[in-house]
């Protein structure tokens, strides 16, 4: 779901390419949120790619997150 997140994919284009409901999705996004300590979609994405969970596409790099912030 996250690999989707970082392409710019919706809570409804995700939920297509899943075959799941825009809430579903939602749901899921929320507790992603919640285990990753982040507050928005973007942070989400970046932290997971810092932890490994997302690979590096394309040849590019995320910026580092700053981990020192109290969500984390």
């Amino acid at each position: 779901m996250l690999a989707l997140v970082s392409e710019g994919c919706t809570n409804r284009e995700i939920g297509r390419r899943l075959f799941i409901s825009p809430a579903t999705v939602k749901t899921h996004m929320e507790h992603i949120l919640t285990k990753l300590g982040a507050t928005t979609r973007a942070q989400a994405v970046l932290l997971a790619h810092e932890d490994g969970l997302l690979p590096v596409r394309d040849g590019l790099v995320p910026v580092t997150a700053d981990r020192s912030a109290p969500s984390r």
